[in-house]
């Protein structure tokens, strides 16, 4: 039977809120005293990195063939609204809701599907139109590199969190839609913090400490930490802390959390690298050195302007200026003709990044003479090669002492199994050990290594110390049914379902329990409640043939007609 055996992806960066109204986030206890700065900032794709589908911005664009499936896909919008149509076959297609938008569109635009309860990546983007393209759309990156992946990549906090400042409350599965939550942007409050807070307090001239974070206050890391957030992505991030949330305005984030990048330099560019990029430049380096105000991100961009405001190319030349007063006149690249507009045009050249097609992005190197840029013949999604990847620091500082645990995590996320197994016997620190993340990820390795009652351990290790992780329980029940004690799996699902009655992965590994008990109408009851969740061809097909084991051939037809409609 096609059914998923265990479940081996832990949320490692999703953030909980409580959610906002979409007016405030937009500003809406900013706006009484600033006015204009708020209009400014709506236009911003920050205050844009999330949004309901414009009316129209579907339009003209074409249909998308996946040549190595044979599927194809089609953005459009009719009565019901924005939807995706996917279609196989002769006459095979199906067309699902499309909830909302993630990204301004400067550069492209994902969409996110609903399928049956739950939030997808859209197999389709739009990519905008820039020099050499124009707009249309395109095969999404991860269903680039990964044909057939359809509708398999769930919407989490994980990747919300950078978009908004207050994503849907948490529950299991993690993509469970919420028809209660409104999508909006990244809010005054995600770096100046309680907003709302700050207004009441104005406006009643009490005395007290302002509640709003006053962002000149804060020492170098703070301040860049409220950019590194989002803009140093790596190829891991760790919670140091348990938490699944990002770190507030005003901490230290490299405190908080443990990025990894790889451990060798290379030219590659990714599309969120724009922190560790101006952090290894010559000139952030040397601002450090001079004696004067180190570079930050806020020394070029104002982050209440939009990129595309002529204001903002004018800062970043006068940036420059800064340090190179002589201008086009002592110009570090004297054979290259000076630009009219700033520096950025020869120093900060556009190329094309490692894990999204037909986007290019500044390189934030500010390199005196950059290297050509790359061409990538297919996109990835890490940067670095077999999890070979060494945690960041902020430049000023010494390197952290080595945590095996830490190292094993990072480089099993970042797609380096052989070296995370080499690395799981290792004792952690305190750090790790306090971790549910470190004791789950350690059990998908033991797991996967055969070694099965030291996974069990480790699970239930994840779960004493984060007793509500879905994924460790389930991964937990599964490794009980391979040892044997399959009616102890059931009891573990048993629990879960109980307070999270919309798991449907859950009921179906639950399902296989019963199986291997002998309980074939058990198989088929937990089957058919986890295919009502999240209805999928290869369910229905399962169904089928578990109702003919039945004997029940007129229902095992129907299945096999509810397949046909569900995809190839």
């Amino acid at each position: 039977m096609p059914l998923a055996l265990s479940v081996g992806a832990l949320l490692l960066s999703s953030a909980g809120a409580t959610a906002q109204s979409p007016d405030e986030g937009f500003g809406a206890s900013c706006v009484g005293c600033h006015g204009v700065l708020v209009d400014e900032y709506r236009a911003t794709g920050m205050a844009r990195a999330i949004e309901p589908i414009r009316a129209g911005e579907l339009a003209g664009l074409e249909r998308v063939l996946d040549h190595d499936t044979g599927l194809s896909y089609e953005l459009v919008e009719g009565a019901s609204g924005p939807r995706i149509i996917e279609r196989w076959g002769e006459e095979g297609a199906r067309s699902l809701p499309l909830l909302y938008a993630i990204g301004a569109g400067r550069l492209d635009r994902s969409y996110v599907a609903q399928v049956g309860g739950m939030e997808w990546f859209a197999p389709l983007e739009v990519v905008s139109a820039h020099a050499d393209v124009e707009r249309h759309a395109a095969l999404a990156p991860g269903h680039e590199m990964i044909p057939g992946k359809r509708f398999t990549t769930p919407i989490t906090n994980e990747c919300l969190a950078c978009h908004t400042d207050a994503p849907p409350v948490i529950d299991y599965p993690a993509n469970l839609h919420s028809s209660s939550w409104r999508p909006h942007g990244i809010s005054c409050a995600a770096c100046h913090a309680r907003g709302a807070e700050h207004a009441a307090y104005r406006e009643s001239e009490e005395e007290g400490e302002d509640p709003a974070l006053a962002l000149g206050e804060l020492g170098l890391a703070e301040r860049l930490s409220l950019c590194a957030r989002c803009h140093l992505q790596g190829d891991a991030r760790i919670s140091l802390t348990g938490s699944r949330s990002l770190s507030k305005p005003g901490a230290d984030f490299l405190e908080e959390w443990a990025v990894y990048l790889p451990r060798e330099e290379d030219e590659d560019v990714a599309f969120v690298s724009q922190v560790e990029r101006m952090l290894s430049s010559v000139c952030f380096t040397s601002s450090l050195e001079g004696g004067g105000a180190p570079l930050e991100c806020t020394t070029c961009h104002d982050p209440h302007r939009s990129l595309d405001d002529e204001a903002e190319r004018v800062r970043v030349r006068g940036a420059c200026m800064q340090c190179h007063e002589g201008g086009d006149e002592d110009c570090s690249r004297p054979s290259a003709p000076p630009s009219a507009k700033d520096c950025v045009d020869c120093h900060m050249p556009l190329v094309e990044v490692f894990d999204v097609s037909a986007v290019k992005i500044h390189d934030h190197e500010i390199a005196r003479a950059p290297a050509s840029p790359e061409r990538y013949a297919k996109i990835r999604v890490k940067h670095a090669r077999g999890g070979d990847v060494a945690r960041f620091q902020w430049p000023w500082l010494e390197p952290h002492e080595l945590d095996p645990g830490l190292e094993m995590m990072a480089a099993l996320i970042s797609g380096g199994e052989r070296r995370a197994l080499e690395r799981v016997d290792d004792e952690p620190s305190e750090v790790s050990r306090r971790l549910g993340t470190y004791h789950h990820l350690k059990g998908v390795l033991l797991e996967g290594a055969g070694r099965l009652d030291e996974a069990r351990k480790s699970y239930m290790r994840a779960l004493l110390l984060d007793p509500d992780s879905g994924e460790s329980a389930v991964n937990l029940s599964l490794v009980l049914g391979r040892m044997g004690r399959p009616a102890e799996g059931i009891a573990q699902l048993d629990a879960i379902l109980e307070r999270h009655p919309f798991a449907e992965g859950a009921l179906r590994n639950r399902g296989l329990l019963k199986n291997a008990l002998g309980d074939v109408r058990g198989l088929a009851s937990d089957l058919e409640a986890a295919q009502a969740i999240l209805p999928r061809a290869e369910l229905a097909r399962a169904l089928a043939q578990i109702n003919r084991r039945l004997g029940d051939e007129a229902g095992a037809r129907l299945w096999e007609q509810r397949a046909a409609l569900l995809g190839p």
